[in-house]
């Protein structure tokens, strides 16, 4: 494979892990609403059983989202291994 053609990869790889960590900053920020929202519906909420309901989602949202950051970093990851594969190859083209 050509030079360009590794470069090109490269270029479109750091593109690709711009947009990841743009995701990541927005489901952070999901995720400190969705906790304010039920820490908010606990506080207000006079029912046991509603508050316990609530505080059930709230582990469960949380570990949710906890899953999807890791699944994203973990691509990421992914993808900088793939670029330095490409340099390797990089370096190596003629």
């Amino acid at each position: 494979m050509s030079k360009e053609y590794y470069r090109k990869q490269i270029a479109t790889k750091r593109q690709e892990i711009v947009g990841l960590r743009a995701d990541i900053v927005k489901l952070k920020e999901q995720k400190a609403k969705r906790m304010q929202d039920l820490a908010r519906n606990i506080r207000n909420t006079t029912s046991k059983s509603s508050k316990e309901t609530y505080r059930k989602q709230r582990i469960s949202e949380n570990e949710r989202y906890t899953r999807e950051i890791e699944r994203k970093t973990a691509k990421i990851d992914g993808i900088k291994k793939q670029i330095e594969n490409d340099k390797k190859h990089l370096a190596n083209a003629k």
